[in-house]
Parts: C-alpha cells; structure tokens; sequence
C-alpha cells in the first residue's frame, strides 16, 4: 500500500483534518460500509509515519481485514481502498465547501428558491448584510456581489416583478472581469520570469493598460492595485511607493496579498539577478512587510525558507541587531521538525557574516538534514567557509563532491543544479586564483568576465571576493 494514492493523499492531511476524516467515516450518512472504517483504524495505527511502514504492507493490511480470503486470487482489498480513496475525496470537497462560505450561501439561496419564497427573501437579506460587513475585498468579493444581484433578479423575474438592480448586476461583472484579467496578466508575468520564456503573448493587455492609464481616477481600488503592479512589470518603478500604500489602505484576503507579495518579490529578484542592484533595498523592504504581515507562515508556522532569506538579507545588509532578533524570535516558530536546523543554520550564517568563521563551522555541525534543500544550504556555506579559511583540501574535495550531489538530485530543477554546479566552479576558480601567488590581474578580469552570461548562486559574494582579490596587496600586475 506504501506508494498508493490513498496513502499519498492521507499523508497531506494535517492532524485536525486527519481526526475530521474520522469523524466524517463515521457517520453513517457519508460512510454506510463498516470495512471502510476498519481499512481507516489500520492506517491510522501507523500515522503519521506512512512511508514505507510495516503496518501497512499490503499482506499486513489484507491478512487483518480478509483473513478467510487468497491475497493471490482476491482483489477486495483494492476495492475497499478504492472506496476510501472517495470517501476521502467526498471529504476534501465537503472541507472546501465549508471554506467557501459565501459561495455556499448562494448555492443555498438558489435552493430556497425553488423551496420557500418567503424565507428566500429573509436569506438573501441576511447575505447582503453579510457581505457589506467583510472588511476584506478582494476579487471573489465582485464575483459573489455578481452573483448575489443576479440570482436576485432571476427571482424576480420568475415572480413576474420588475428588477431596479441590472446596473448593478452589469457593474459588478464588469469589475470582477476586469480586476481577474488583470491579475491573471500579472501572473502570466511572475509565470514568465520564473520559467525565462518570452513566448506569452501581452497583446490583449495593451488597449486595458492604455485606457486604464488614460482614466482621471480608477474607480475601484483593487483595480488600481493590479495596474500598480502591471505598470511596474513594465519598468515603471515610480508605482513602487503607490502599491505600498494601496496594499495598507485596502483590506485584501490573506490569500490574494500573498499572492501579490510574491509576485513582486519574484520580479524584484530577478531584477537583481540580472545585474540590478539598485532594486536589493526594494526588495528587502518588501520582503520585511511581507514577514511582519504574516505572509510567508504555512498555516500556524512560518515557512523556514522565508526565515532563512530574511537573515541573509539582513546579514548583507550588515544589519546584524535585526537579523540576530529575527533568529531569537522566529526560529522556534517554524514547523517543529525545522526548529533546530533553523536556528542553527542561521546562527551559523550570522557568525559567517561577521567572519567569525570558527564559530560559523561549529554550529553547522549542529545542522540536521531534514532534506535536499538543507543539505545544499550547509554545503554552500562550507564552502565560502573553505574558502575564508585558505582550507585548500577540504574546497577542493567538497566542491568535487558537491557537483556530484547536486547532479544526482533529482528535487532540483535544471535551473538550479546549473547555478549551484555554476558556484562550486567559480569558487573553486576563485580559490585558485588567491592561492596562487603569480596571478595576474589579466587572469582574474578574464575569471570575471566569464560570469557575466551564467547562472550563478551567491553571485554577490562571489563578486565581493573578486573584488577583494583584485585589490589584494599581494596581487600581481
């Protein structure tokens, strides 16, 4: 059963969902076969370690719940995971329904008016005043207000009563449609960054753009906010200071402000990828807002990743008070699992930072690989600690044997393992060239210059040290 889709789906469910699916199998009007539940009991003896645990190999599991039946000739135990594979499924759409609260409400509404008129009118009441209490606007917000008007006026035309709402009904069609284009055009762009392909074509976005721009007042907010952030993908950088603070007056869903955070951050660094340093303090305040609004958390916990950039962010921007109290603040807030890597691999960084390289090493002894990613992270700084440290045969040996690693991953994107095989190269280029003592300055401007069309991680501490290297006192000209 280890590599079933049941089991692969169990295993997404967190421990609140989890005890909800069990609550939901037994209840004998969405789960009407006692088996179900029993083939639920045996996976639930075994979360949430479901990989590749004895309890549940397939002869296990079918000895238990079909003791009189042949393994070899009986196919009721895939039946019987079929089953719970779409009580499962019945599950997630009854979960995603309840969070749909007005989407559900609607879906009611129509109910009742095939049902009771009268109470139809009490309902539809008690919606509006409900959805004219929301503080927060984003775009489903015009799409249900559509669709609240428009089955108001079905009612009435079905009652044979003349509607006063059609302009209405027309108006808030007309936003939904253009704030989702709009949005759906800046996700083509974040989209088109991230894979670096130039094939999406912006033609229809044009004429938008220009009327928008034409306009002497966008009537809708969150109409304004997505041609902020249009405009910006089009170099207008002066819609910066303009987003910010659209994005503080106008009360957007935790969902659809994430989604704008990282879009933004996702165009600023490939801005700096590309060469553009100017955008570096952008890029840190956007990132700073997003961290202390609560946008980079999974749920109750804060994303590592985002931990970890932050730090470094302020580390290179030698801010070592903030990144010190971001590290005492939130490294034992992210998923328990991450707690110690967290802490100490940005304890580490945050010594490495300050060139107390020692001190970086000790605690990068601590690190526990918890998967791929940790395991590149604390090789990359063992590496620029190597390196620091003039440790010839310990850079030499790691970047041989960290090309090898990253080749063989098979988590990694091509992207990525060329940047990370494009690092260990240049570092270990880079030692040589500082080892050797009768280099020349022709050497080190050709070593430069080859950088210029690669890949690169850590380019910046990568042109930090050229630089060093190139004002060396020993450095021959």
């Amino acid at each position: 059963m280890h590599r079933s889709t049941l089991l692969s789906l169990i295993k997404s469910l967190n421990k609140e969902e989890f005890k909800d699916f069990e609550k939901f199998l037994r209840s004998p009007y969405f789960n009407t076969r006692k088996k179900c539940f029993d083939l639920f009991t045996i996976i639930k003896q075994a979360y949430p370690n479901l990989d590749a645990n004895p309890k549940l190999q397939k002869e296990v599991v079918f000895q238990k719940l079909f003791p009189m039946k042949n393994i070899s000739e009986s196919t009721a135990l895939k039946q019987l995971s079929s089953e719970l594979l779409s009580s499962l499924e019945k599950f997630l759409k009854q979960q995603a329904f309840e969070k749909r609260g007005t989407f559900s409400d609607l879906l009611l509404l129509r109910e009742l008016n095939n049902r009771d008129p009268k109470y139809y009118k009490s309902y539809f009441k008690k919606i509006c005043k409900k959805q004219a209490q929301k503080q927060s606007k984003g775009i489903n917000h015009f799409y249900y207000q559509f669709l609240l008007n428009f089955d108001a006026f079905i009612f009435d035309s079905s009652s044979n009563k003349p509607t006063s709402n059609f302009n209405e009904i027309l108006q808030n069609l007309e936003v939904y449609v253009l704030v989702e284009k709009l949005r759906i055009y800046s996700l083509m762009h974040n989209s088109q960054l991230i894979i670096e392909s130039d094939q999406i074509d912006f033609t229809e976005l044009n004429p938008i753009m220009e009327k928008l721009e034409k306009a002497a007042l966008i009537e809708h907010p969150i109409i304004d906010i997505y041609f902020s952030i249009l405009q910006i993908f089009r170099g207008q950088n002066q819609y910066f200071p303009k987003l910010k603070q659209l994005l503080k007056s106008y009360k957007l869903p935790y969902t659809e402000l994430k989604e704008i955070y990282t879009i933004i951050l996702t165009y600023l660094n490939t801005k700096i990828q590309e060469g553009q340093v100017k955008y570096k303090g952008e890029r840190f305040d956007w990132y700073l807002e997003m961290f202390y609004a609560g946008l980079c958390k999974d749920g109750k916990y804060i994303h590592y990743r985002h931990l970890n950039n932050l730090v470094t962010l302020c580390l290179q921007k030698e801010d070592f008070v903030l990144a010190k109290e971001l590290i005492d603040g939130y490294a034992s807030k992210v998923l328990p699992q991450y707690k110690s890597y967290s802490r100490y691999y940005n304890i580490a960084i945050w010594h490495f930072y300050k060139n107390e390289f020692e001190q970086s090493q000790k605690h990068l002894l601590k690190v526990d690989f918890i998967d791929s990613f940790h395991q590149i992270e604390t090789k990359t700084l063992l590496l620029r600690i190597y390196y620091e440290e003039n440790e010839t045969i310990a850079l030499l040996d790691l970047t041989n044997a960290f090309i090898k690693m990253v080749k063989r991953n098979k988590m990694i994107s091509s992207r990525h393992k060329e940047s990370y095989v494009n690092f260990s190269k240049a570092i270990k280029q880079l030692f040589k060239l500082k080892s050797n003592p009768n280099t020349k300055k022709e050497q080190v401007e050709e070593f430069d210059n080859s950088l210029n069309e690669k890949r690169l991680h850590y380019s910046s501490w990568i042109n930090t040290k050229i630089l060093e290297l190139k004002e060396s006192k020993c450095y021959v000209f």
